[in-house]
């Protein structure tokens, strides 16, 4: 049994360093795959730059021969970014500041430099592996709509976006009161902490550094509009108990536990009752000193072991010391003729295995000039010098 209890415990050892080099395996991937999408968005908006320079240096070179670039192909587009400015790229996992900034909460754009600095919007969207968010009505982009993208052909190729801000560009705005007036007053918040209340198991947000603690609610969430269609399953039909669980009947067939634990699983540690027994019997078979173990069973498990066990055991104990006993009184019994081979057998296995001298090998390359290459194979088998005649 403590073999079948080792093999499990080594599986189950592989199957965690397998699991821990298929988890490092795959954050390295998802390393180099989020770093080739900051990569190609950092592309496209390195050559958005640079294209509006080189237009701008020529525009002011040719003065009133600059070309018009709204039209053409682009008479559409111009101006416009590609789709992917308005989607965040995700951050490694476990690397993510949590911001305690929600949707529906008021926030300010605080970026420096940025052309709508100081508005204020509604949270519309908070991606937080990302770190960005989308503020309702604040920096919108002209969007040019790939084809998959529209749903008729009358459908215009433009679109305004709300485009990601991070978050570390936007700061919350609460209405406080003011502690000279008495009155309501938004503030800028410029961090926030987030706790948890282990005796409501709710979690709640306050004021970085501030005392006494200042508390700022989580927005309302809207309510969530259900709508019901025919194909639904009625709640009635939902709700209605159709079985009762009693100590009469099991509440499911037997056989289906081994379906679901997998009787023959290499990871399995619980076995049947049987099968432990069939396992001690095997290994007193092999002990040495079958009744010590029988003993050491009887001291740890005393209620496992029934009378009809124990009896099965110390028979197949009984058996196993009479044929150890038996094959003793054979070798006791040896005639003279058998002892002498014996002791030849013994002789030549501590000997070993003969090893060819130089004077033979010098023997066998004779032969081998003499004889031809026929007889190489039949040179193989020497392992003993030849006798020389005379």
């Amino acid at each position: 049994m403590q073999k079948v209890i080792q093999r499990a415990a080594l599986v189950r050892r592989q199957a965690t360093r397998k699991a821990a080099t298929r988890k490092s395996k795959w954050r390295s991937d998802e390393r180099t795959l989020l770093a080739q999408e900051r990569g190609a968005l950092g592309a496209s908006m390195q050559g958005d730059i640079q294209a509006a320079r080189a237009a701008r240096r020529e525009d002011w070179l040719l003065g009133p021969l600059a070309p018009r670039r709204d039209a053409g192909d682009a008479k559409e587009t111009y101006g416009t970014v590609s789709t992917r400015r308005v989607n965040g790229v995700k951050k490694e996992a476990g690397t993510e500041k949590d911001w305690c900034i929600e949707v529906g909460d008021r926030v300010a754009i605080v970026e420096k430099g940025h052309r709508e600095r100081g508005k204020i919007g509604k949270v519309q969207r908070v991606e937080k592996k990302a770190e960005v968010c989308y503020i309702e009505g604040l920096n919108r982009v002209d969007v040019t709509l790939p084809e998959y993208m529209l749903n008729s052909e009358d459908q215009s190729r433009l679109a305004t976006l709300e485009a990601p801000l991070p978050l570390s560009s936007v700061r919350l705005v609460y209405a406080l009161e003011d502690a000279k007036t008495g009155t309501l007053r938004d503030h800028v918040i410029e961090a926030l902490t987030r706790g948890r209340n282990f005796v409501k198991d709710s979690e709640y947000r306050y004021v970085a550094g501030a005392n006494p603690r200042i508390e700022i609610p989580w927005p309302e969430k809207e309510p969530e509009v259900h709508e019901d269609h025919d194909i639904d399953t009625l709640r009635i039909e939902v709700e209605d108990r159709t079985w009762v669980p009693s100590l009469i009947r099991p509440p499911m067939p037997l056989s289906v536990i081994d379906e679901l634990r997998n009787k023959y699983s290499k990871f399995r540690d619980r076995h049947d009752h049987s099968y432990v027994v069939e396992k001690v019997k095997e290994e007193i078979q092999q002990s040495p000193k079958p009744s010590h173990v029988i003993q050491e069973l009887e001291i740890k498990y005393p209620k496992f072991w029934t009378r009809h066990d124990l009896r099965s055991v110390k028979s197949t104990v009984q058996r196993n010391v009479e044929m150890k006993e038996r094959k003793m009184r054979a070798r006791s019994m040896m005639t003279p003729l058998q002892e002498l081979h014996r002791k030849e057998r013994a002789e030549k296995k501590a000997r070993g295995r003969p090893v060819l001298s130089e004077d033979m090998l010098a023997r066998v390359g004779k032969i081998m000039v003499t004889s031809g290459p026929g007889s190489v194979q039949r040179t193989r088998r020497l392992r003993r010098p030849l006798k020389q005649k005379g």
